[in-house]
């Protein structure tokens, strides 16, 4: 029955979910293209397009978005927009040729800078920092505002399946040395006692689905972790963080950032000697 006390119709679900089918096509965007420009997994795109009603409504929203099915006024931050270009059409292609069993991605911005970098810098400091051969896919801006993409290094692997493990240790080096790099970017944006720098830092996973923990990197880690299985397809977790000595605090902001991953996998209670273990081998 139609509610007229307002003047507004029910939504025709199932013509939403067509059309955002239809659109997808005409773009020539596939399944994976359009997850990861809406920020969702592939299970979950898929299961908005079979019609699934218990999808949250904020993650509906994101698949409508992205074919421009959304009305609304502009909430998206100057890092929002950022991101969304940065994860262009082309990078999501990229993505899904390089990266089919999921990947990671790391962005950030500062609150607080004085200057823009010097461009000259910022292409030695990343080739300095970053090893782009391993499957990396970076974008900065002279703000300080930084995109990264990368496929799981766990995959690349023969000794096992790809899309099958997660390697403990892999989260605190990535995102340790994405913080350790943030640390430099700021001194290059004028972070000083005068003019502290805030760094807002977030990172999300994909394809998580289907794996489980198990070392790797290193096989000789005191950490025991069981039979421990992904319970979700992504995790998203992030900070704000001051920008000053963020290397002699490593340990502390890395900890609640990579066990926040290792709840996806149902792991808590992780050992702080191992974890003060791995942030020393790090940063030696």
């Amino acid at each position: 029955m139609r509610d007229n006390l307002g003047g507004i119709s029910p939504i025709q679900w199932s013509s939403l979910v067509q059309e955002t089918r239809r659109r997808r096509k005409a773009e020539k965007l596939t399944q994976r293209d359009h997850a990861a420009l809406a920020g969702v997994s592939v299970p979950t795109l898929a299961a908005f397009d079979r019609g699934d009603l218990t999808l949250t409504l904020g993650k509906a929203f994101d698949i409508l978005r992205v074919v421009g099915l959304v009305d609304e006024p502009s909430l998206e931050t100057a890092q929002d927009i950022f991101v969304r270009d940065a994860f262009s059409k082309k990078m999501a292609a990229i993505a899904r040729t390089d990266c089919p069993y999921g990947w990671c991605r790391i962005d950030c911005w500062f609150e607080g800078t004085e200057k823009n970098i010097d461009e000259k810098q910022l292409d030695q400091l990343v080739q300095q920092m970053v090893d782009l051969s391993s499957g990396a896919y970076l974008h900065f801006k002279p703000d300080g505002r930084m995109f990264l993409l990368r496929g799981y290094q766990e995959d690349a692997q023969k000794t096992f399946p790809p899309g099958k493990i997660f390697d403990p240790t892999a989260p605190i080096l990535l995102l340790g040395n994405a913080l350790l790099l943030t640390e430099k970017l700021a001194i290059m944006a004028g972070q000083s006692p005068e003019n502290p720098i805030t760094v807002h830092f977030r990172v999300l996973y994909t394809g998580l689905a289907g794996r489980v923990l198990r070392h790797w990197l290193n096989p000789l880690s005191s950490l025991v972790i069981g039979n421990h299985i992904a319970t979700g397809d992504e995790v998203l977790v992030e900070a704000t963080i001051p920008a000053a000595n963020i290397s002699a605090h490593l340990a502390e902001h890395l900890f609640p950032l990579v066990t926040a991953i290792y709840k996806r996998f149902g792991l808590t209670d992780v050992p702080l000697a191992f974890f003060n273990a791995e942030v020393a081998r790090l940063l030696s």
